[in-house]
């Protein structure tokens, strides 16, 4: 049995594990450690809304600086105030030329995407995300974007825009204090879940920057960890017994 991310019971009742670098888990030989989840935004589907996004991108200034947000997840809290600040210190250093583009997601609280509307110039443009509205321009900002800010609760996102090889600032919201966290992550616990350490992976690599530093050029794609995955599994299945 081979189990993707941290066991929340024993890691002994699975043969493998596999686990990215925001977990805190020991050492050992069952764990199979990557660096990013194992997944990748569908080049065939970006390519695509790069021809239907592009009459309406066309007319945008340039840079196309995209914001992804995503919303509270665990110890971090997207509010309002926040999200404010991201947009401003985008605006005030690498996105002062061109057009900020913010698209929301199914987690974005609704105070979060009014207080960035009112703070956008009038040149941006604010996407709010909504169940099975037609026209998500997500797909298109991948293809078209010329960097990416996204914050740091959605690591889905911070990975396709990785994996694109393109400029990529990582906002961290807030955390919020707790002391059972910082108790299993200083034991070492399995199953604690740190997004600072995604981050701090990405930054570390040179595939990003966190927000306040100088926007720059990331040091190639991040590896694809899924043959060495692949090995350890193929491994396990052909083992005896």
């Amino acid at each position: 049995i081979a189990l993707f991310n941290a066991p929340k019971g024993r890691a002994s009742d699975f043969d493998l594990l596999v686990v990215p670098a925001y977990y805190t888990l020991p050492d050992g030989p069952r764990v199979c450690r990557i660096g990013l989840p194992l997944i990748a935004a569908d080049e065939a589907r970006i390519e695509k809304a790069r021809a239907e996004f592009g009459p309406a991108f066309a007319g945008l200034a340039r840079p196309l600086h995209v914001l992804l947000l995503g919303g509270d997840m665990g110890a971090r809290r997207l509010d309002p105030a926040f999200a404010v600040r991201i947009l401003r210190t985008m605006r005030d250093g690498f996105a002062r030329e061109g057009t900020i583009y913010v698209s929301t997601s199914r987690r974005t609280p609704a105070g979060v995407a009014d207080a960035v509307e009112k703070a956008l110039r009038p040149r941006d443009i604010l996407y709010r995300w909504r169940q099975g509205a037609a026209g998500n321009p997500y797909f298109g900002l991948l293809a078209h974007g010329d960097s990416f800010t996204v914050t740091a609760d959605s690591l889905s996102m911070l990975t396709e825009v990785a994996r694109l090889g393109r400029p990529l600032v990582i906002a961290e919201p807030p955390e919020r204090p707790s002391a059972v966290r910082w108790l299993a992550k200083r034991l070492g616990l399995g199953g604690a879940r740190d997004l600072s350490q995604a981050a701090d992976f990405l930054v570390g690599a040179g595939h990003a920057v966190r927000l306040g530093q100088p926007l720059a050029p990331p040091a190639g794609r991040p590896e694809d960890d899924t043959e060495r995955v692949a090995v350890r599994l193929r491994q396990i299945a052909s083992a005896p017994g």
